[in-house]
């Protein structure tokens, strides 16, 4: 369903349909399915940050000509929402919210304010260069910073850590160690004197990635370690 388009818009879009001979992916599915609040956030959101995405190298150009950015926008929007959990619930959110927008607002000006905070910890260009710009990661960087603003469900309220504009450099530092130290324990990850606790997140960060266990385990694990850094 095509609204308020101009005809440039709509030939390039049927343009597209009959060059390629791709099936619709999942998002591809849900945006046309769907016309409500959520999808419309998602949406808006995924806009919003593409270019932020982009030269981050959290998402290509590749990904996003198949709707990425919004899913991406759409599956940490329900961590504010719904709190932290599979991307497989997704469908859930856009059924919810096809006809209200109860929360919705306010999760937008959530999901701004996490996106801000994390723009002053790093530029895009600075993110592209550590492990947080791995899609997965780049969400879990989002959720612990979320949690620490906001407390998001189903994650311990006890590793919450204030943030404030003076602290966000030593938030950085901690945030750099967490990725360099990605990459050394990794490189030797049978060693039986490597972190557990870092075994345990490097572990939870190549297996079931997007799985409920593995996002809220890698969400506690930064949320520890940034208040461990702040005390």
């Amino acid at each position: 369903l095509l609204f308020n388009l101009a005809n440039e818009d709509i030939l390039d879009i049927f343009a597209r349909l009959n060059s390629y001979t791709v099936t619709l992916n999942k998002q591809e599915l849900l945006n046309a399915k769907y016309l409500g609040y959520f999808k419309q956030a998602s949406y808006h959101l995924g806009f919003k940050y593409v270019d932020f995405f982009l030269r981050g190298g959290i998402l290509t150009m590749a990904n996003i000509t198949r709707m990425a950015e919004t899913e991406l926008a759409g599956d940490m929007l329900m961590a504010i929402v719904g709190g932290v959990q599979t991307n497989k619930s997704i469908e859930q959110f856009y059924k919810k919210y096809e006809d209200k927008d109860s929360g919705i607002p306010e999760a937008i000006e959530k999901f701004d304010n996490i996106m801000s905070h994390i723009g002053e910890i790093y530029s895009p260009e600075e993110l592209k260069n550590t492990n947080w710009s791995r899609n997965h990661l780049f969400y879990t960087l989002f959720t612990s910073i979320g949690h620490c603003i906001y407390s998001i469900d189903g994650l311990d309220n006890n590793l919450r850590s204030p943030l404030k504009k003076k602290n966000l450099g030593q938030v950085r530092v901690c945030l750099d160690e967490i990725s360099a130290k990605y990459d050394e324990i990794l490189a030797d990850i049978d060693n039986p004197d490597a972190p557990k606790d870092y075994k345990k997140f490097i572990q939870r960060s190549q297996r079931g990635t997007t799985d409920t266990v593995s996002r809220v385990e890698r969400t506690s694990f930064v949320c520890k370690k940034i208040k461990d850094y702040l005390q």
